[in-house]
């Protein structure tokens, strides 16, 4: 979920401004993509007012003009949404939530999956938008490896399945692809 998040927020780090109109523009084509979001979050993402939206291109704004570093870790980012973005801060906590719950339901692999990827993902953010895409680039092939082999574990895919059924089609895909 988070790697599908840090993704879409990458391309606002490029851009020079963004609008709320940019926003709106990126929850719509999230639909593309709805069979691999948790309901829960698509939901709560595409229900976000125009208030929230604004506010969240506002941060895109900031981050890009460098108004603060990279968040060191979900409770440093979530701080500072909760400083600067209430908002914000609103929907990525309910988010947060969503997703600690669940995550605190799943198998002892699959756990230490997204644990040690969240915790990737912070490492690697910077100031430079090529380095964090060359970053997932470079790590997507050993991400999509490690993803697959969770399922390779009838107990951690029954446990998957159950918190994030949406992740099967993940596992579909790259299984897919490599046939």
């Amino acid at each position: 979920m988070k790697f599908l998040i840090a993704l879409v927020f990458l391309q606002f780090i490029a851009a020079q401004e963004v609008a709320v109109e940019k926003i709106n523009s990126v929850l719509e084509h999230l639909s593309d993509s709805k069979k691999y979001i948790p309901e829960y979050i698509y939901n709560t993402l595409q229900d976000m007012n125009q208030e929230t939206r604004a506010q969240i291109a506002q941060l895109v704004n900031d981050v890009h003009e460098k108004k603060f570093g990279p968040p060191r870790n979900m409770e440093d980012m979530l701080a500072t949404l909760n400083k600067e973005y209430p908002l914000v801060a609103q929907v990525a906590n309910q988010l947060n939530t969503f997703y600690r719950q669940r995550l605190g339901n799943l198998g002892p692999k699959a756990q230490e999956f997204f644990n040690r990827y969240e915790a990737h993902t912070f490492e690697t953010l910077g100031d430079d938008a090529s380095e964090i895409e060359a970053n997932i680039a470079n790590h997507a092939e050993q991400l999509a490896n490690d993803f697959k082999e969770l399922y390779e574990d009838p107990e951690e895919a029954a446990k998957l399945d159950e918190q994030f059924p949406e992740f099967r089609n993940i596992y579909n895909e790259l299984v897919n692809e490599n046939h």
